[in-house]
């Protein structure tokens, strides 16, 4: 997403590991003739815009709504306002700590490791985490962890 948001954010993965960001009040949508996939805020509507008429934005056909990679991608977090200016890949590292104890340590190289695993993602990301405000640094910058953000 570009910029703070005031809405929630549902963050889809599709089955091929594809990341897409979708503000409320619209949802993933794809198109099995041409292959789009994006949020239905793209795609065209009927004359009284209910969902039977949801058009692909690039081909113009009809089921845009109930493409097959659509309704295959799950929704992998949740971002409340306060969390919606994260990018997909600093909301997959945040989810993939969670998933790890919510504790890690960087090794010599910076690449965190967290339950015996290593992060999929650089230090660079950790750091921007750090800086939102959503993890902190601590034992002289070696170790990193989730904060708890109360909502204000």
């Amino acid at each position: 997403m570009s910029g703070p948001t005031t809405t929630k954010v549902d963050v889809y993965r599709t089955a091929d590991g594809r990341i897409f960001e979708v503000a409320d009040p619209y949802y993933l949508a794809s198109c099995d003739a041409c292959g789009w996939v994006g949020s239905t805020e793209l795609c065209g509507g009927g004359y009284w815009a209910d969902d039977e008429d949801v058009y692909c934005p690039d081909c113009h056909r009809v089921g845009a709504d109930i493409g097959k990679v659509a309704e295959a991608a799950k929704v992998v977090e949740v971002l409340q306002p306060d969390h919606a200016t994260l990018t997909a890949s600093q909301a997959a590292a945040l989810k993939w700590l969670r998933e790890h104890n919510g504790d890690g340590v960087f090794d010599r190289n910076g690449v965190l490791l967290a339950a015996g695993e290593m992060a999929p993602v650089m230090r660079s990301t950790w750091n921007a985490l750090r800086d939102l405000g959503h993890v902190e640094f601590y034992l002289n910058n070696r170790r990193v962890r989730i904060v708890e953000q109360v909502a204000g």
